[in-house]
């Protein structure tokens, strides 16, 4: 009961702050212009429904179990992990892409690499994917949505997500997923000597119409293997261009609209002896090994613009040696900015943040 009641009072120090800042805005608008009553009403009430929902035991048990965080205050868990140099954050033109990507150096510090796997440890650790199968793992938490619970009020967390929107220029909202995190493991090093994409390629959008941009983290680098590879992207020397331009042809067979569910993935047998197959595994070989904290980011519609941006079609290569360990932040488009004809589209799926804990100022 003890351990029960100190993590609610280390826990309620959030909704404490939250409270108090907005009931300052609010009597300060409120002097500036009586006119607005009736906002600062509404914003008291949103901040005391904040503060209630760190009540509901439902959401505050998995915390329970979160021991590495929960005895200490905001300011500890802050102290204790540092973020990146600020210009080693920022994302630049990467390799020989015509598509935009670009790569950051350094956009996780190891602290806070550190920190997310003490968050996945402390919620159930890890399971096989329900589609990836046991080389593709994904979080217990995440499915079972006690990572989701830890992830709404933790300050690390949070400071990830703003770092995520800094960057690709959309703000965190309700209408997108989470942060999703994955740890792959090694397929074997046959057929190509290990040179090859276990799971296909897909577009970003697949089932997604409306995400927008993607972030993608490497938390834990393999020994050998693992690239994100963009074969619309990035040219392969070995290889004629007309190779290149037949897949580009094909993956365009793939796009599929409303009537498919916005399907636009490609599944293929690695074994198979096709020069799409060539290609890839040349493309997986290319390029700087992965590094530890480094994350590519990359469009999938046009900025500015709800148009798609179709070259963007990507696959993971094949990890030959060690584990892999990414985050990945699929952005979306907020719901107003949407294409009205498939604006909700799968909504009820994704896993968010709580609203009112979106906008808390904590850091």
């Amino acid at each position: 009961m003890a351990k029960q009641l100190h993590v609610r009072t280390r826990t309620l120090q959030v909704a404490n702050r939250n409270l108090n800042a907005t009931t300052a805005a609010a009597t300060s608008t409120a002097k500036s212009s009586p006119k607005h009553v009736y906002g600062v009403l509404v914003l008291i009430i949103s901040a005391l429904l904040g503060y209630s929902f760190l009540w509901d035991t439902s959401v505050i048990s998995p915390l329970l179990n979160h021991q590495s965080d929960n005895l200490d205050s905001i300011e500890e868990i802050e102290g204790r992990t540092r973020s990146p140099r600020l210009e080693d954050t920022f994302f630049h033109p990467y390799g020989n892409n015509s598509c935009g990507i670009t790569f950051a150096k350094k956009f996780l510090s190891d602290e806070e690499i550190e920190h997310l796997l003490n968050i996945v440890a402390s919620t159930g650790g890890w399971v096989s994917s329900p589609t990836g199968g046991k080389q593709f793992q994904v979080p217990k938490g995440q499915l079972s949505r006690d990572l989701v619970n830890v992830a709404n009020i933790d300050p690390v967390v949070y400071r990830i997500e703003e770092r995520i929107a800094n960057a690709t220029g959309i703000p965190v909202h309700a209408d997108e997923d989470m942060i999703a995190i994955a740890r792959i493991m090694s397929r074997g090093s046959s057929p190509r000597g290990g040179h090859f994409v276990p799971f296909g390629l897909h577009h970003e959008s697949d089932t997604r119409p409306n995400r927008a941009r993607t972030v993608l983290v490497y938390m834990h680098a393999p020994a050998m293997g693992g690239r994100t590879v963009f074969p619309l992207c990035e040219s392969v020397a070995a290889l004629p261009q007309s190779t290149q331009t037949d897949m580009k042809a094909a993956l365009g067979t793939l796009w599929g609209d409303a009537a498919t569910g916005y399907s636009r993935h490609a599944a293929f047998d690695p074994t198979s002896d096709h020069p799409f197959n060539d290609y890839l595994a040349a493309a997986c070989q290319a390029g700087q090994p992965i590094q530890a904290g480094s994350a590519i980011m990359f469009d999938s519609m046009y900025r500015g613009s709800r148009r798609p941006y179709k070259r963007t079609w990507h696959a993971g290569c094949n990890v030959i040696s060690g584990t892999k360990i990414i985050l990945q932040k699929f952005k979306e488009l907020p719901f107003d900015e949407r294409d009205p004809s498939q604006a909700d589209f799968e909504r009820e799926k994704y896993q968010s943040y709580t609203p009112n804990l979106v906008k808390r100022d904590i850091l």
